[in-house]
């Protein structure tokens, strides 16, 4: 008798093993569910976060890039106008080398236009705003450049004709004196004065121009070094913002790991 109560002893103590054993995994297991969905949803937040930063970082790299690019050639394409621009018959050649430019130039403006937004690098995209106005200032300020240069030589080659007629009149004039003939030295009279008139119209007309050359020079030379400073801005906050951690974009966010906000969405996926 003593052996049979041993035997139903034994088997009683593994039933309740056995049971306690189900008790606690009918405790754990949801709790582990809950901590495997949290991890699983971290893992693909994070995934997306390395996914996202480096595609928005290599934008910004190939924007950057290019903006020191059009910097350095807008100075290129100032200095053609300035010193090879010498006759109206290069102005084919000076605009096609500037158009080549300002398509460049609006092609990369538009590229910074259509960013709808940038979520990892602000400071950055902060100063995409500056970068696209300073190139619209430059195309606008070599159109300037070349149309006022073209009226400049324009100008040049209409004066370079009066003083001849200038001349010519005044020797008529003379002519027509020395034989009383009133009638034409009166018509001579009036076509010297005015050719004198036109004259010193057209040397006022130069002294404009290139007044205004000047001023187109200095502001070309200033937009440039704004241009250039832009993008060496852009590439040092891409340099800082490069370092930005996980848990930094968490807080940028005002996000942090919440195991409640986890059960939620644990618990609403369920249904």
């Amino acid at each position: 008798m003593e052996s049979g109560a041993s035997a139903r002893d034994a088997v009683e103590s593994e039933r309740s093993e056995v049971r306690l054993f189900g008790c606690k995994w009918f405790f754990v297991l949801p709790w582990l569910l809950v901590l495997g969905y949290a991890a699983v949803s971290v893992s693909q937040d994070y995934k997306q976060f390395r996914r996202l930063k480096g595609s928005e970082q290599a934008i910004l790299s190939g924007i950057q890039s290019e903006l020191s690019r059009v910097a350095d050639q807008f100075q290129r394409e100032v200095k053609l106008v300035d010193e090879q621009f010498r006759s109206e018959e290069e102005y084919a050649t000076i605009s096609g080398s500037v158009d080549k430019f300002a398509s460049a130039s609006r092609a990369l403006r538009q590229s910074i236009e259509n960013l709808v937004s940038i979520r990892f690098f602000p400071r950055s995209a902060a100063k995409l705003s500056e970068a696209s106005d300073l190139l619209e200032q430059e195309e606008q300020l070599l159109d300037a450049l070349v149309s006022t240069k073209l009226e400049l030589l324009k100008t040049q080659n209409a004066i370079a004709r009066l003083p001849a007629a200038v001349q010519f009149y005044r020797t008529r004039k003379d002519y027509y004196a020395g034989r009383l003939d009133l009638r034409n030295w009166l018509a001579a009279q009036k076509a010297l004065a005015e050719s004198e008139t036109a004259l010193n119209y057209l040397e006022d007309q130069i002294s404009t121009l290139e007044s205004s050359l000047d001023y187109l020079r200095q502001q070309s030379q200033r937009t440039k070094a704004l241009l250039s400073s832009t993008a060496n801005e852009l590439q040092q906050a891409l340099l800082a913002e490069r370092a930005i951690s996980y848990r930094d974009y968490l807080l940028a966010r005002g996000q942090t790991f919440s195991l409640s906000d986890s059960l939620r969405r644990f618990f609403a996926s369920e249904h």
